[in-house]
């Protein structure tokens, strides 16, 4: 298994150096907004309040939440056993595709594109949620309990996953994940493919929203401070 190193990256000043949550959310949905690595970002106010809160919130933000939620809720915050269906191993095929695509794009110093493959694995995981809906299978048989299991073991190893490709851009709430995580810094290394990486059994921390809904009044507020003059 072949274990990538990247250089810390300057992605933005406000993103990689400044442990402010809220100005890292400004500068993310500017980064995500723009669909170029070589060009200028065409700055639209309302456009990036728009992506922070479909992408950050409403994709990123709810995987992991309801991934960490539902075992805290469910196993007592122990990462049940599992058995891998055909489906999963298809799951973490293309999991680790989207994995390459992201070494490749900041191999290539591509970074915005790297940051849209972090939001296609999360999206990902929303899907392997949704499709299965482990809320149901765990009322259910015992093949049926244990495919629940299965399905959130595999969840909580993606949101593991997506730490790591977090690193680079939001180093702070990358380790606020880990903190929820309760990981040991050893197991975050970028590799080539996903696989997984807390053993069963391993119990995650009390887990809490990342992200809160940035609403109108607050989207005018960081609209008239850093506008500047037009």
């Amino acid at each position: 298994m072949k274990i990538l190193s990247f250089p810390r990256v300057e992605v933005s000043e406000c993103l990689v150096t400044r442990p402010r949550r809220q100005t890292s959310r400004l500068t993310f949905g500017a980064s995500i907004f723009s669909t170029s690595d070589q060009k200028a970002i065409v700055f639209n106010w309302d456009d990036m309040f728009l992506k922070v809160n479909s992408e950050l919130l409403n994709n990123l933000g709810n995987f992991i939440n309801r991934a960490l939620s539902f075992t805290k809720k469910t196993f007592a915050g122990v990462l049940p056993k599992f058995q891998l269906s055909e489906e999963d191993k298809k799951f973490i095929a293309t999991v680790s595709r989207e994995v390459k695509k992201y070494t490749q794009s900041l191999e290539g110093l591509k970074l915005r594109n790297g940051l849209r493959h972090v939001l296609a694995v999360s999206q990902l995981g929303n899907g392997l949620i949704q499709a299965n809906k482990p809320w149901v299978l765990v009322k259910g048989s015992p093949e049926d309990k244990l495919r629940g299991g299965s399905v959130i073991y595999l969840a909580v190893q993606l949101v593991c996953q997506i730490t790591i490709l977090l690193q680079p851009y939001m180093p702070q709430v990358a380790k606020e994940i880990q903190t929820q995580l309760k990981a040991s810094d050893d197991l975050f290394v970028l590799t080539e493919t996903f696989s997984p990486r807390l053993p069963v059994g391993h119990t995650i921390d009390e887990p809490t929203p990342l992200f809160k809904k940035l609403e109108s009044e607050t989207a005018d507020q960081y609209r008239k401070k850093y506008a500047g003059k037009q």
